[in-house]
Protein backbone atom coordinates (compact mmCIF):
# COMPACT_ATOMS: atom_id res chain seq x y z
CA UNK A 1 0.00 0.00 0.00
CA UNK A 2 1.04 3.41 -0.75
CA UNK A 3 2.35 5.08 2.28
CA UNK A 4 0.37 8.12 1.74
CA UNK A 5 -2.67 6.38 1.74
CA UNK A 6 -5.38 7.14 4.68
CA UNK A 7 -8.05 4.40 5.66
CA UNK A 8 -11.32 5.73 6.99
CA UNK A 9 -14.04 3.33 8.94
CA UNK A 10 -17.71 4.82 9.10
CA UNK A 11 -21.14 3.58 11.05
CA UNK A 12 -23.27 1.83 8.84
CA UNK A 13 -26.03 1.20 10.85
CA UNK A 14 -27.68 2.51 13.75
CA UNK A 15 -25.74 1.90 17.18
CA UNK A 16 -26.58 1.95 20.48
CA UNK A 17 -23.67 3.44 22.77
CA UNK A 18 -23.10 2.75 26.26
CA UNK A 19 -24.04 6.11 27.55
CA UNK A 20 -27.71 5.08 25.79
CA UNK A 21 -26.99 7.44 22.90
CA UNK A 22 -28.16 5.95 19.60
CA UNK A 23 -26.42 7.35 16.55
CA UNK A 24 -28.23 7.15 13.27
CA UNK A 25 -25.48 5.77 10.64
CA UNK A 26 -24.98 6.77 7.76
CA UNK A 27 -21.52 5.37 6.06
CA UNK A 28 -21.08 3.23 3.57
CA UNK A 29 -18.17 1.13 5.30
CA UNK A 30 -14.00 1.42 5.02
CA UNK A 31 -13.45 4.54 2.53
CA UNK A 32 -9.67 4.99 0.99
CA UNK A 33 -7.61 8.18 0.42
CA UNK A 34 -5.03 9.03 -0.68
CA UNK A 35 -2.98 12.27 1.01
CA UNK A 36 -1.54 14.93 -1.68
CA UNK A 37 -0.11 17.93 -0.58
CA UNK A 38 -2.10 18.19 2.51
CA UNK A 39 -5.56 17.08 1.02
CA UNK A 40 -7.78 14.08 0.78
CA UNK A 41 -7.99 12.43 -2.80
CA UNK A 42 -11.00 9.82 -2.69
CA UNK A 43 -9.57 6.11 -3.80
CA UNK A 44 -11.95 3.62 -3.31
CA UNK A 45 -15.23 2.36 -1.05
CA UNK A 46 -15.62 -0.79 0.78
CA UNK A 47 -19.17 -2.22 1.81
CA UNK A 48 -17.94 -3.18 5.78
CA UNK A 49 -20.67 -3.26 8.38
CA UNK A 50 -20.06 -0.71 11.22
CA UNK A 51 -16.30 -0.38 10.39
CA UNK A 52 -15.72 1.13 13.75
CA UNK A 53 -11.47 0.45 13.79
CA UNK A 54 -9.27 -0.57 11.07
CA UNK A 55 -5.63 -1.91 11.81
CA UNK A 56 -3.00 -2.45 9.17
CA UNK A 57 -0.31 -5.01 9.11
CA UNK A 58 3.49 -3.86 9.35
CA UNK A 59 4.01 -4.68 5.49
CA UNK A 60 0.55 -2.65 4.76
CA UNK A 61 -0.44 -6.03 2.78
CA UNK A 62 -3.61 -6.66 4.82
CA UNK A 63 -6.43 -4.44 6.50
CA UNK A 64 -8.74 -5.84 9.64
CA UNK A 65 -11.86 -3.82 10.33
CA UNK A 66 -14.26 -4.27 13.19
CA UNK A 67 -17.30 -5.05 12.48
CA UNK A 68 -19.26 -2.83 15.82
CA UNK A 69 -22.74 -5.11 15.99
CA UNK A 70 -24.45 -6.60 19.14
CA UNK A 71 -25.12 -9.73 16.82
CA UNK A 72 -23.53 -11.02 13.50
CA UNK A 73 -25.65 -13.66 11.27
CA UNK A 74 -27.70 -14.86 14.30
CA UNK A 75 -24.95 -15.16 16.45
CA UNK A 76 -24.59 -13.05 20.04
CA UNK A 77 -21.88 -10.66 19.14
CA UNK A 78 -20.31 -8.85 16.50
CA UNK A 79 -17.37 -9.32 14.10
CA UNK A 80 -13.55 -8.63 12.25
CA UNK A 81 -13.33 -8.84 8.93
CA UNK A 82 -10.09 -9.40 6.63
CA UNK A 83 -8.98 -7.16 3.36
CA UNK A 84 -5.92 -8.35 1.54
CA UNK A 85 -4.14 -4.81 -0.35
CA UNK A 86 -3.73 -4.76 -4.31
CA UNK A 87 -0.30 -4.32 -4.47
CA UNK A 88 -1.05 -1.99 -7.75
CA UNK A 89 -4.53 -0.15 -7.15
CA UNK A 90 -4.21 0.24 -2.87
CA UNK A 91 -8.15 -1.00 -3.15
CA UNK A 92 -9.01 -3.24 -0.58
CA UNK A 93 -10.04 -7.27 -1.80
CA UNK A 94 -12.52 -8.51 1.03
CA UNK A 95 -11.42 -11.96 2.56
CA UNK A 96 -13.65 -12.81 5.42
CA UNK A 97 -15.19 -12.35 8.67
CA UNK A 98 -15.41 -14.29 11.64
CA UNK A 99 -17.45 -13.30 14.82
CA UNK A 100 -16.18 -12.28 17.92
CA UNK A 101 -18.83 -13.97 20.40
CA UNK A 102 -18.51 -10.13 22.25
CA UNK A 103 -21.60 -7.58 21.61
CA UNK A 104 -19.81 -4.03 20.06
CA UNK A 105 -15.85 -5.15 19.05
CA UNK A 106 -14.16 -1.43 18.68
CA UNK A 107 -10.91 -1.96 19.19
CA UNK A 108 -7.81 -4.10 17.58
CA UNK A 109 -4.01 -5.16 17.81
CA UNK A 110 -2.00 -7.55 16.28
CA UNK A 111 0.90 -9.52 18.13
CA UNK A 112 4.18 -8.76 17.57
CA UNK A 113 5.11 -11.20 14.81
CA UNK A 114 1.54 -10.50 12.78
CA UNK A 115 0.09 -14.03 13.29
CA UNK A 116 -2.66 -13.20 15.58
CA UNK A 117 -5.57 -10.59 16.03
CA UNK A 118 -6.97 -9.49 19.07
CA UNK A 119 -10.44 -7.81 19.47
CA UNK A 120 -12.03 -6.04 22.43
CA UNK A 121 -15.56 -6.64 22.80
CA UNK A 122 -16.77 -3.04 24.34
CA UNK A 123 -20.57 -3.79 25.34
CA UNK A 124 -19.99 -7.45 26.90
CA UNK A 125 -16.58 -6.53 28.36
CA UNK A 126 -14.42 -9.48 27.00
CA UNK A 127 -11.54 -10.06 24.51
CA UNK A 128 -11.07 -12.42 21.32
CA UNK A 129 -8.26 -14.13 19.88
CA UNK A 130 -7.94 -14.93 16.01
CA UNK A 131 -4.91 -16.52 14.29
CA UNK A 132 -4.26 -14.56 10.98
CA UNK A 133 -2.91 -16.30 7.72
CA UNK A 134 -2.45 -14.81 4.10
CA UNK A 135 -6.07 -15.82 3.36
CA UNK A 136 -7.46 -14.70 6.24
CA UNK A 137 -8.78 -14.86 9.67
CA UNK A 138 -9.24 -18.60 11.16
CA UNK A 139 -11.83 -19.23 14.07
CA UNK A 140 -10.81 -17.64 17.43
CA UNK A 141 -8.50 -19.17 19.31
CA UNK A 142 -9.08 -17.34 23.12
CA UNK A 143 -12.44 -16.04 24.43
CA UNK A 144 -12.14 -14.33 27.99
CA UNK A 145 -15.44 -12.58 29.66
CA UNK A 146 -13.81 -10.12 32.16
CA UNK A 147 -15.80 -9.60 35.27
CA UNK A 148 -16.72 -6.76 37.79
CA UNK A 149 -18.83 -3.33 37.76
CA UNK A 150 -17.32 0.35 38.72
CA UNK A 151 -19.20 3.07 41.08
CA UNK A 152 -20.92 4.48 38.13
CA UNK A 153 -24.54 3.08 38.48
CA UNK A 154 -24.89 3.50 34.87
CA UNK A 155 -21.63 3.40 32.65
CA UNK A 156 -20.20 0.86 35.24
CA UNK A 157 -22.66 -1.90 35.76
CA UNK A 158 -20.21 -4.44 33.87
CA UNK A 159 -17.06 -4.57 31.77
CA UNK A 160 -16.31 -2.95 28.93
CA UNK A 161 -13.22 -3.72 27.43
CA UNK A 162 -12.46 -0.75 25.54
CA UNK A 163 -8.93 -1.23 23.67
CA UNK A 164 -6.04 -3.89 22.99
CA UNK A 165 -1.96 -2.66 23.52
CA UNK A 166 0.58 -4.45 23.44
CA UNK A 167 3.57 -3.92 26.05
CA UNK A 168 6.56 -1.87 24.38
CA UNK A 169 8.66 -5.51 24.62
CA UNK A 170 5.48 -7.11 23.06
CA UNK A 171 5.32 -9.84 25.38
CA UNK A 172 2.13 -8.80 27.28
CA UNK A 173 -1.18 -7.49 25.47
CA UNK A 174 -3.29 -5.00 27.86
CA UNK A 175 -7.22 -4.62 27.74
CA UNK A 176 -8.43 -1.35 28.73
CA UNK A 177 -11.60 -1.56 30.78
CA UNK A 178 -14.08 1.62 31.25
CA UNK A 179 -16.59 -0.54 33.28
CA UNK A 180 -14.08 -1.84 36.02
CA UNK A 181 -11.16 0.80 35.51
CA UNK A 182 -8.59 -1.56 35.03
CA UNK A 183 -5.73 -2.26 32.51
CA UNK A 184 -6.03 -5.98 32.61
CA UNK A 185 -3.25 -7.88 31.58
CA UNK A 186 -2.42 -11.10 29.27
CA UNK A 187 0.71 -13.16 28.53
CA UNK A 188 0.58 -13.88 24.65
CA UNK A 189 1.31 -17.41 23.32
CA UNK A 190 2.97 -16.60 19.98
CA UNK A 191 2.53 -20.29 18.79
CA UNK A 192 -0.94 -21.49 19.15
CA UNK A 193 -2.49 -17.67 19.05
CA UNK A 194 -3.71 -17.69 22.55
CA UNK A 195 -3.60 -15.43 25.35
CA UNK A 196 -3.64 -16.51 29.24
CA UNK A 197 -4.39 -14.12 31.93
CA UNK A 198 -2.03 -12.15 34.01
CA UNK A 199 -3.73 -10.98 36.92
CA UNK A 200 -0.59 -10.05 39.19
CA UNK A 201 0.25 -7.49 36.04
CA UNK A 202 -3.23 -5.68 36.11
CA UNK A 203 -3.01 -1.86 36.67
CA UNK A 204 -5.90 -0.69 38.79
CA UNK A 205 -6.79 2.99 38.10
CA UNK A 206 -5.52 5.19 40.70
CA UNK A 207 -9.52 6.71 41.00
CA UNK A 208 -12.46 4.96 40.07
CA UNK A 209 -15.60 5.79 38.10
CA UNK A 210 -13.62 7.59 35.40
CA UNK A 211 -13.37 5.05 32.90
CA UNK A 212 -10.56 3.78 31.43
CA UNK A 213 -10.85 4.26 27.76
CA UNK A 214 -7.52 4.02 26.19
CA UNK A 215 -3.75 3.65 26.31
CA UNK A 216 -0.58 5.13 25.10
CA UNK A 217 3.04 3.68 25.56
CA UNK A 218 5.77 5.83 25.18
CA UNK A 219 8.47 4.76 22.46
CA UNK A 220 11.25 4.13 25.42
CA UNK A 221 9.04 2.05 27.05
CA UNK A 222 9.53 3.93 30.07
CA UNK A 223 6.15 5.38 30.92
CA UNK A 224 2.26 4.71 29.89
CA UNK A 225 -0.18 7.01 29.46
CA UNK A 226 -4.40 6.49 30.13
CA UNK A 227 -6.86 8.80 28.82
CA UNK A 228 -10.62 8.28 30.83
CA UNK A 229 -13.58 8.84 29.50
CA UNK A 230 -15.76 9.89 31.70
CA UNK A 231 -13.17 11.99 33.68
CA UNK A 232 -12.01 14.04 30.85
CA UNK A 233 -8.16 13.47 32.66
CA UNK A 234 -4.65 11.35 31.23
CA UNK A 235 -2.82 9.38 33.82
CA UNK A 236 1.08 9.23 33.46
CA UNK A 237 2.47 6.21 34.56
CA UNK A 238 6.27 5.08 35.32
CA UNK A 239 6.05 1.53 33.90
CA UNK A 240 8.45 -1.37 34.32
CA UNK A 241 7.84 -4.21 31.41
CA UNK A 242 10.24 -6.84 33.09
CA UNK A 243 7.88 -6.75 36.50
CA UNK A 244 4.34 -4.87 35.45
CA UNK A 245 4.54 -2.36 37.77
CA UNK A 246 3.20 0.81 36.97
CA UNK A 247 3.04 3.98 39.65
CA UNK A 248 1.36 6.59 39.47
CA UNK A 249 3.21 10.06 38.47
CA UNK A 250 0.45 12.51 37.35
CA UNK A 251 -3.23 13.28 36.66
CA UNK A 252 -3.99 15.96 34.42
CA UNK A 253 -7.01 17.52 33.30
CA UNK A 254 -7.66 17.42 29.16
CA UNK A 255 -10.25 20.41 29.02
CA UNK A 256 -10.04 23.65 30.75
CA UNK A 257 -11.01 24.56 34.12
CA UNK A 258 -14.19 25.25 34.62
CA UNK A 259 -15.70 23.29 31.68
CA UNK A 260 -18.54 20.45 32.76
CA UNK A 261 -17.63 17.34 32.45
CA UNK A 262 -20.78 15.97 32.00
CA UNK A 263 -21.05 17.40 28.29
CA UNK A 264 -17.54 16.41 27.49
CA UNK A 265 -15.62 12.92 27.32
CA UNK A 266 -12.51 11.60 25.70
CA UNK A 267 -12.00 9.62 22.91
CA UNK A 268 -8.76 9.01 21.22
CA UNK A 269 -4.93 9.55 22.77
CA UNK A 270 -1.78 9.33 20.65
CA UNK A 271 2.43 9.98 21.05
CA UNK A 272 4.11 11.95 18.48
CA UNK A 273 6.77 9.44 16.46
CA UNK A 274 9.40 11.91 17.92
CA UNK A 275 8.24 10.88 21.53
CA UNK A 276 8.50 15.00 22.15
CA UNK A 277 4.31 15.36 22.79
CA UNK A 278 1.44 13.22 23.31
CA UNK A 279 -2.00 13.96 21.94
CA UNK A 280 -5.96 13.54 23.42
CA UNK A 281 -9.46 14.47 22.20
CA UNK A 282 -12.09 15.86 23.56
CA UNK A 283 -15.94 14.97 22.31
CA UNK A 284 -18.09 17.47 23.53
CA UNK A 285 -15.59 20.22 23.78
CA UNK A 286 -14.40 19.29 20.55
CA UNK A 287 -10.42 20.05 20.61
CA UNK A 288 -7.34 18.28 21.10
CA UNK A 289 -4.99 18.31 24.25
CA UNK A 290 -1.33 18.75 23.69
CA UNK A 291 1.27 17.84 26.26
CA UNK A 292 4.73 18.15 26.43
CA UNK A 293 6.66 14.98 27.46
CA UNK A 294 9.82 15.51 29.53
CA UNK A 295 12.31 13.13 28.19
CA UNK A 296 13.91 12.41 31.83
CA UNK A 297 10.92 11.49 33.76
CA UNK A 298 7.89 11.33 31.51
CA UNK A 299 5.82 13.88 33.12
CA UNK A 300 3.46 16.22 30.98
CA UNK A 301 3.27 19.47 30.65
CA UNK A 302 -0.12 21.31 28.98
CA UNK A 303 1.14 22.85 25.98
CA UNK A 304 -2.32 24.06 24.37
CA UNK A 305 -6.07 22.98 23.95
CA UNK A 306 -7.21 23.30 20.29
CA UNK A 307 -10.23 23.39 18.26
CA UNK A 308 -10.54 20.77 15.55
CA UNK A 309 -13.78 22.80 13.94
CA UNK A 310 -15.84 19.76 14.03
CA UNK A 311 -18.41 17.78 16.29
CA UNK A 312 -16.91 14.68 17.72
CA UNK A 313 -13.63 14.23 17.03
CA UNK A 314 -13.44 10.60 17.70
CA UNK A 315 -10.17 9.28 16.02
CA UNK A 316 -7.19 11.31 15.14
CA UNK A 317 -3.99 9.75 13.06
CA UNK A 318 -0.65 11.36 13.07
CA UNK A 319 1.48 10.74 10.11
CA UNK A 320 4.56 8.76 10.54
CA UNK A 321 7.16 11.58 9.64
CA UNK A 322 4.75 13.45 12.46
CA UNK A 323 3.95 16.44 10.52
CA UNK A 324 0.17 15.70 9.62
CA UNK A 325 -2.55 15.37 11.70
CA UNK A 326 -5.98 14.07 10.37
CA UNK A 327 -8.76 14.03 12.56
CA UNK A 328 -12.27 11.99 12.05
CA UNK A 329 -15.57 14.01 13.12
CA UNK A 330 -18.47 11.29 13.67
CA UNK A 331 -20.83 14.14 13.98
CA UNK A 332 -20.12 16.47 11.49
CA UNK A 333 -19.37 14.17 9.01
CA UNK A 334 -15.62 15.27 8.14
CA UNK A 335 -12.30 14.70 8.02
CA UNK A 336 -9.58 17.56 9.19
CA UNK A 337 -6.58 17.28 7.91
CA UNK A 338 -3.57 19.64 9.85
CA UNK A 339 0.01 19.91 9.82
CA UNK A 340 1.66 19.70 12.98
CA UNK A 341 4.29 21.11 14.75
CA UNK A 342 6.65 18.54 16.22
CA UNK A 343 7.43 20.40 18.75
CA UNK A 344 5.01 23.00 20.43
CA UNK A 345 1.90 20.60 18.78
CA UNK A 346 0.45 23.50 17.21
CA UNK A 347 -2.49 22.52 14.40
CA UNK A 348 -2.82 24.17 11.38
CA UNK A 349 -6.07 23.89 9.53
CA UNK A 350 -5.25 22.53 5.70
CA UNK A 351 -8.40 20.96 4.64
CA UNK A 352 -11.92 19.46 4.70
CA UNK A 353 -13.20 16.22 3.47
CA UNK A 354 -16.60 15.32 3.55
CA UNK A 355 -17.30 11.50 4.86
CA UNK A 356 -20.27 10.37 6.85
CA UNK A 357 -19.60 9.23 10.05
CA UNK A 358 -15.85 8.79 10.62
CA UNK A 359 -15.20 7.39 12.93
CA UNK A 360 -11.36 5.35 12.48
CA UNK A 361 -8.72 7.01 10.62
CA UNK A 362 -5.41 5.62 9.75
CA UNK A 363 -2.52 6.92 7.96
CA UNK A 364 0.09 4.88 6.11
Amino acid sequence: MDRNMVLVGTYTQPILFGTGEVLNARGKGIYLYKLQQGRLVPVSENTAANASYLILDREGRHVYTTNELKEWEGQFGGAVSAYAVDAESGRLIYQNTVGTHGQDPCHLALSPDGGTLYCANFMSGSVTAFPVSEEGLGPDTSFIQHEGSGPDPERQRGPHAHGVFLSPGGRWLYVSDLGTDTLVCYAQNLADHTIQPAPERNIVMPERGEGARHIAFHPSGKWLYVNTEMGSAVYAFAYDEETGAARMLQKLSTIPEGTDRQTTSTAAIRIHPNGKLLFVSNRGHDSIAAYRIDPRTGLLTLLSIQPTGGRIPREFAISPDGSIMIVAHQSSDDLRVFALDPETGEMTFLSQTEVPNPICVQIR
